[in-house]
């Protein structure tokens, strides 16, 4: 389990990690200006007071951070 998260918030933000390998670009996400990671744009997710940061490839979804969204950004 990721570390400081409580079982309810943990199960709802890996709900939505895993609906991002059926659909990578939602309408609900957003390209990151000028953020670039390994020549992909990176995009962020929402989920409730937290924010994936992720970048899609081909055939993959890479997750880079999970975090609070005053925090995730530093």
């Amino acid at each position: 389990m990721l570390d400081g998260f409580e079982p309810k918030l943990y199960r709802q933000v890996m709900r939505r990690v895993l609906s991002l390998r059926e659909v990578p670009e939602p309408a609900s996400s957003e390209q990151l200006k000028n953020t670039r990671q390994d020549g992909h744009a990176v995009r962020r997710e929402r989920s409730g007071d937290y924010r994936i940061l992720y970048y899609v490839t081909a055939d993959t979804v890479v997750v880079l951070e999970i975090g609070d969204r005053k925090d995730v950004y530093r």
